[in-house]
């Protein structure tokens, strides 16, 4: 009989490789995936924090947002990706800005072909609008 203790190390080293590297892959999208959910909230809150500073607050929170992480995420200004709504409830002086951004995250691996799915990422902010003397 062969000694094929070498050959039984290599199996158990290569499925370990195997392993070890579909847990940084997905290490990598959790990451991914928390940044842009981070990203999303801050667009909604300092979309709201600049409407309710604004003459306009409404066109004025759509823009901030929408330029809010332009380089940063993928697909940030594609109207396809990103959704931002801002609506004014309520009569003065009680007058809330409600900021909701909605960002779909195409979850795939750098250099892989297509997309697995898709994410879709919602962050809501609202402020009151104070009257200004």
């Amino acid at each position: 009989m062969r000694d094929e203790r070498g050959l039984s190390n290599l199996y158990s080293a290569a499925w370990v490789m195997f392993v070890l590297s579909l847990v940084g892959a997905f290490m990598v999208v959790m990451v991914q995936a928390w940044n842009a959910k981070l990203a999303v909230q801050e667009a909604a809150f300092e979309a709201a924090r600049v409407g309710v500073a604004s003459d306009n607050p409404i066109n004025s929170a759509v823009a901030a947002a929408r330029n809010f992480a332009k380089g940063a995420l993928p697909g940030w200004g594609d109207p396809n990706t990103l959704k931002v709504e801002a609506s004014t409830t309520g009569s003065p002086p009680d007058t809330k800005l409600v900021v909701t951004v909605t960002y779909n995250l195409p979850v795939k691996l750098y250099g892989v072909v297509g997309t697995a799915k898709v994410w879709q990422l919602t962050g809501r902010s609202a402020m009151r609008i104070e009257e200004t003397p």
